[in-house]
């Protein structure tokens, strides 16, 4: 399961981020958590996050677009937990 956190708003990039996990793995589970975090508020983000991962079952992936440094040339950072995979701009 994917579970999609963003500052996308209501925009095409929530449906372009599904076409590529889509591209993927067409089999794929994907969760919108929410998209209407305020616009590269990580604290926001980070916020929702905190308290709500935990509802998602054990081996989700959560990929988390919030980025004040958006359109830089930085790589992913992905985090692996006990429970959980965590991917996020680096």
């Amino acid at each position: 399961m994917v579970i999609l956190l963003t500052d996308f708003g209501p925009s095409e990039y929530v449906g372009v981020m599904k076409g590529v996990i889509y591209s993927i793995d067409h089999r794929a589970q994907i969760v919108d958590l929410c998209h209407s975090v305020s616009s590269q508020n990580i604290i926001e983000a980070s916020w929702i996050l905190r308290n709500n991962y935990k509802y998602f079952p054990e081996g989700s992936v959560f990929c988390c677009v919030v980025d004040p440094g958006v359109g830089s040339e930085r790589k992913a950072l992905a985090v692996k937990t006990e429970r959980y995979y965590f991917v996020a701009p680096g």
